[in-house]
């Protein structure tokens, strides 16, 4: 019985010691209502976990919280020697090279991120072509003037969806002073004033948001892979339009070509940056002049694709979408990046 007794007074002084120690401990712990005392931010802790939405274009995870959800905006810009250097290029997250009159091509810039696009210039005109590729993109259309009668072709495709500095908007148009004081035309003067764009929406009374929100130009790459081609090596690519030429060069170090202009850097004026980009595409097509002296340009074709140094053949068409082909007929893949994507003649694509 002694035994017992001194049993069970030796268990209740060990709860007795385990307890005080738990006591100890928790007392000895923070409150939460304390973090802030020790240079915590717990709002902040939360932040810095939080994965940043991805921006449809690009497949990166760099969109801006106040633009997801909502559409792309597709700017026409000149691209003749006399608007270079342009400005706000460089920050696009894809650009189309198109032809137009007289061995002249023409950009399109294309910005993912509809609150960080910057100041545009020099806006031009638009073209039949890429209103369909914007409108399968469920893209806003930006230009600035147009022959009447393809002002009136682009309404139809695009609805309340093109923004035409000759028929409106004009808070969110401009000449830029620094250009015409630099010896600048009028016309290579225009400005697309993106900082103000997300303002505009509601002025204008446009739709902001994607009819998809999942929906994106290109198929991607997982995350944390890299995709490498099995074709021909394409460090040097020369994209010719009969007077004009695009060069594309590769950097190993950095995975990225770099693009010329005309044999020389192709820069963004904002900052004398290359234009860089992970993925080239060039799609070849028929292409021809209408009676009113326009280029005409096919809706499907073939061409190539290019990517970390390698090249792969591909085919393309455009209906309610641009889509791309690989050559077993898959739609293509391509790595996570900015993209630059060149319509040209056929057989106007060289590379090494």
């Amino acid at each position: 019985m002694l035994k017992k007794r001194k049993s069970i007074l030796i268990g209740l002084i060990i709860v007795c010691v385990i307890g005080i120690g738990l006591i100890k401990f928790v007392g000895s712990r923070p409150a939460q209502a304390n973090l802030s005392a020790m240079g915590i931010n717990r709002e902040l802790t939360h932040k810095i976990v939080a994965i940043p939405p991805t921006n449809l274009l690009t497949g990166t995870q760099d969109l801006s919280n106040e633009a997801v959800g909502l559409r792309p905006v597709a700017i026409m810009v000149s691209n003749v020697p006399q608007s270079m250097p342009q400005t706000g290029v460089g920050s696009a997250d894809v650009i189309f090279e198109i032809p137009v009159e007289g061995g002249a091509t023409r950009l399109m810039a294309v910005f993912g991120d509809a609150s960080a696009i910057p100041q545009v210039s020099p806006v031009r005109s638009g073209r039949l072509f890429v209103p369909n590729i914007a409108r399968g993109m469920d893209a806003f259309y930006v230009f600035w003037g147009n022959h009447r009668a393809l002002t009136s072709e682009i309404q139809g495709v695009l609805g309340n969806s093109s923004i035409n500095r000759a028929v409106g908007f004009g808070s969110l148009f401009d000449y830029s002073q620094s250009r015409l004081a630099s010896g600048f035309g009028l016309e290579h003067a225009s400005v697309f004033n993106g900082e103000r764009f997300l303002t505009a929406l509601n002025s204008y009374n446009l739709r902001g948001n994607l009819n998809d929100s999942e929906q994106s130009l290109f198929n991607f790459v997982a995350f944390n892979e890299t995709l490498n081609l099995s074709g021909n090596e394409a460090t040097n690519i020369r994209i010719n339009w009969n007077g004009t030429t695009a060069g594309l060069v590769y950097e190993p170090n950095t995975s990225l070509y770099r693009k010329y202009f005309n044999g020389n850097a192709h820069v963004d004026g904002l900052d004398s940056s290359q234009l860089r980009f992970t993925n080239v595409l060039s799609l070849e097509t028929n292409i021809w002049v209408n009676h009113n002296g326009h280029n005409m340009i096919g809706d499907s074709g073939s061409g190539f694709f290019f990517t970390n140094g390698q090249s792969q053949r591909i085919t393309w068409s455009l209906t309610d979408q641009l889509r791309f082909f690989d050559s077993e007929g898959q739609e293509l893949v391509v790595n996570r990046g900015k993209t630059y994507i060149a319509v040209t003649h056929q057989g106007a694509t060289t590379f090494n």
